[in-house]
């Protein structure tokens, strides 16, 4: 249950207080390339996992791919959302593992925020 309160719902709850929306608006891009970087480690993880460990390690991507989304969308700066995104996709092209799993969710990410039709 502890971990539930980083879910989508407790970050919205937990932002709304002035005092962490302040200590957080500074970071939301390091945020997001700490949470970037979890996601693929565990994407990376799950070649070697057996299937029970292999559905935990899904449902905590799920929860990390919230909570990037919540981070992006709580940046105002559309500048340091492109640069976001240029970054996680350099760091996609260091394994094409990774890479191959997870760019396409990326692309459709991306185009949610910009103006760029989805990528079907």
């Amino acid at each position: 249950e502890v971990c539930m309160v980083f879910t989508t719902h407790g970050l919205a709850s937990l932002y709304s207080l002035p005092c962490i929306r302040k200590r957080v608006e500074g970071v939301v891009g390091i945020l997001c390339q700490n949470i970037f970087e979890s996601i693929c480690e565990r994407v990376q993880n799950l070649r070697t996992m057996k299937w029970k460990g292999t559905l935990n390690t899904a449902l905590e991507i799920s929860y990390a791919w919230r909570q990037l989304v919540f981070y992006l969308s709580m940046e105002k700066d559309v500048t340091k959302i492109e640069e976001f995104f240029n970054w996680s996709y350099s760091y996609l092209q260091s394994d094409e593992t990774i890479d191959s799993k997870l760019r396409i969710h990326l692309d459709r990410l991306k185009a949610a925020y910009g103006d760029d039709p989805l990528p079907w």
